[in-house]
């Protein structure tokens, strides 16, 4: 399964977990260990949003590239 965890609206990195039971471990950056807004399966998005996509709480928008 892959998961994207959002800060601030936007995807910060995408992960591939295959056991979701511990989704609860990636809730947190491990370096900086600052929470993230949410982290949100992904592999059933089509097209499957990437680093740098923003997500509003519903969809996924891809970056505008300013």
């Amino acid at each position: 399964m892959i998961y994207a965890q959002i800060l601030e609206n936007t995807i910060q990195n995408v992960i591939v977990i295959d056991d979701e039971s511990i989704v609860s471990l990636f809730v947190v950056d491990f370096l900086t260990q600052t929470p993230y807004d949410a982290v949100v399966r992904i592999d059933n998005v089509d097209p499957t949003p990437g680093i740098g996509w923003t997500y509003d709480g519903t969809n996924f928008n891809p970056p505008t590239g300013d």
